[in-house]
């Protein structure tokens, strides 16, 4: 999770964003950095723990 959110964030600089273009940029590092011990998809898939963190892998985790 870390680096996936350094890379967003290395992106959001390298494009120049600021302020309120940002804001999707830095609300999504946020979540991914503060809730890193709850994204532990690997862990969870083999444990046999359904992930469910959207519509295709909760449409998939139903069936």
């Amino acid at each position: 999770m870390h680096q996936t959110a350094a890379a967003r964030e290395a992106g959001a600089r390298a494009a120049g964003l600021r302020g309120a273009q940002r804001e999707g940029i830095d609300e999504a590092v946020n979540h991914l950095t503060g809730k890193a011990e709850h994204l532990r998809y690997d862990t969870a898939l083999e444990r046999g723990r359904p992930i469910a963190t959207g519509v295709i892998e909760g449409a998939w985790c139903a069936t």
